[in-house]
């Protein structure tokens, strides 16, 4: 390589150059601090959400309350993860990464993660009036959230969001806290309030630079409100706004078919935005599309599922098997002593037959007394034989039988109770399941393994059990209110109110019909 040393024009050329590349690095530079500051930090998490203007404040009640209100985390039953991947206009791309636990410290807590990236930006230098593109570099965004939600009162819910945010642009990176604070207010039974304060103290420490300046990142203020005159319809209306900005206005509405398929509308300051959702078993898939003036349209497309059921599923499988092997090894132990007993039940019966014909032959008392002495259990002597005839031996020694297997019944079924009461699921789910092989009428055994079912969630189950149980004992008062229950979570109200109303019709003096009738006016009251 052959090193010439500059003229004194290439050297001012030079020097220009630099203060160039200087001038364009550092308008970069301020660019990627204050518009992530005020857009890629804070780019609206959620696809339900977009569909519905992003007006969600009050609603907060998926896995996107990480970002809109913390206090909604708390609304969240199951255990559920959202994935969302957006490819959006000038080369961004979007990704966010959620994840929601309920029922823990008295609460919910969420860990969320969002990615904001521009790659292959074009560098460019200027000599002489000309731009010359010397490299690219890239850009990218990145924040870390947990929260916390906690519904505090039947009508006060509160929420807290703690982050970490990162920024790396070519050469320059910058690292920050914030914290978001959430409050939801029940104002009436279908009626909503909702504040947020999203990234309070926020700033970026730069390194990497000359100066290494500490950035500020503005305060967002949000109110929103939320109503649903029926269960599957849902208006929303935000107020928001950030520092130094103006203030933007937001509306959407949802509405949900069968509890299966979505359909969203609304609009973000003006910007149209739409939605759709189809929700299968543990899954649901969202799609959203905004149109807007300064970033062209955005498709977004995100896949939350409920973990928690996806949970039950495979430990339903794995204990299934489980349980058969075990099963399998009672069955053959169970077959041996049912063989035995047939066998002496034949041997039995094979002597009572021979002696009746001695007795008709010959009239032979003495041998009804001397089989009488050696097996007392299936004789009761000659009285019983005069009163009641052959027969009666033959009937005896088969109830006998049955005795014995509604006793080992009865043996599973306790041994159930204990388990169940112990809070061990799966042995006594084992148990019951065993007693109901036993005997295919026990309507009991079927009523618990509802009971455990329901406890864990598993609805399809438990109302399977439940229907089982009322089959064969109609008059259950205790199954007809947990059907109306998990009906009532499932968001079917006419069947609940259906359950309800059975309780009343078969104990109407009782304290379960009391609380029966109070659930079905408080449930016609939403209709």
């Amino acid at each position: 390589m052959i090193f010439m040393k500059p003229s004194p024009e290439s050297q001012g050329a030079m020097m220009r150059s630099k203060a160039n590349l200087f001038l364009t690095i550092t308008l970069i530079l301020a660019m990627s601090v204050l518009m992530p500051a005020q857009a890629r930090f804070k780019t609206p998490v959620g696809t339900r959400a977009m569909g519905m203007g992003n007006a969600f404040i009050a609603v907060a009640d998926d896995v996107s309350a990480l970002f809109w209100n913390p206090a909604g985390l708390d609304q969240i039953d199951h255990i559920k993860l959202q994935a969302i991947n957006d490819d959006l206009s000038l080369d961004r791309r979007f990704n966010d990464l959620s994840l929601v636990f309920p029922d823990v410290l008295g609460g919910a807590v969420g860990v969320g993660f969002q990615r904001m990236e521009i790659n292959g930006i074009k560098e460019y230098t200027t000599t002489n009036g000309i731009d010359n593109l010397i490299g690219y570099f890239d850009d990218s965004e990145t924040v870390f959230k947990l929260g916390y939600g906690n519904q505090i009162t039947k009508w006060v819910a509160l929420g807290l969001n703690l982050k970490y945010m990162d920024q790396s642009i070519k050469n320059f990176s910058a690292t920050g806290f914030a914290i978001d604070a959430g409050m939801l207010f029940t104002l009436a039974e279908r009626l909503s309030l909702g504040f947020g304060i999203r990234d309070l103290g926020g700033s970026m420490h730069w390194t990497g630079t000359s100066r290494n300046p500490v950035e500020s990142v503005p305060v967002t203020y949000g109110a929103g409100l939320a109503y649903k005159p029926r269960d599957f319809i849902t208006f929303a209306l935000d107020l928001e706004k950030e520092r130094d900005m103006k203030a933007r206005t937001r509306f959407g509405v949802e509405f949900w078919f069968k509890n299966y398929v979505g359909l969203r509308a609304g609009t973000d300051n003006g910007d149209l935005n739409l939605g759709l959702s189809f929700l299968m078993d543990n899954w649901q898939v969202d799609y959203a599309f905004q149109t807007t003036e300064d970033m062209g349209d955005v498709n977004r497309v995100s896949a939350t599922v409920d973990l928690e059921r996806v949970r039950d599923v495979v430990t339903s499988t794995f204990k299934t098997e489980r349980a058969a092997r075990v099963e399998e090894r009672i069955e053959d132990r169970d077959r041996r002593r049912a063989d035995r007993m047939i066998t002496q039940d034949t041997s039995r019966k094979a002597e009572i037959m021979e002696s009746e014909k001695l007795v008709v032959g010959n009239d032979n008392r003495a041998v009804i007394e001397a089989l009488s002495d050696s097996d007392s259990g299936a004789y009761s002597g000659t009285e019983s034989w005069n009163s009641s005839g052959p027969d009666s031996y033959v009937e005896q020694g088969e109830q006998e039988v049955i005795d014995l297997t509604q006793q080992a019944a009865e043996s599973y079924f306790a041994k159930g109770n204990s388990a169940l009461s112990q809070g061990d699921y799966y042995n006594a789910t084992l148990m019951f399941n065993k007693a109901i092989q036993i005997n295919p009428y026990f309507a009991d055994a079927y009523r618990n393994l509802g009971v455990i079912y329901q406890r864990q969630k598993m609805y399809d189950e438990a109302i399977r059990a439940y229907e089982q149980s009322v089959y064969i004992k109609p008059d259950s008062e205790y199954v007809y209110i947990s059907l109306g229950d998990i009906y009532e979570r499932r968001g079917l109200v006419d069947k609940a109110i259906e359950q309800y109303e059975k309780v009343m019709e078969i104990a109407p003096s009782s304290r379960t019909a009391a609380i029966a009738e109070k659930m079905i006016s408080h449930l016609r009251g939403k209709k």
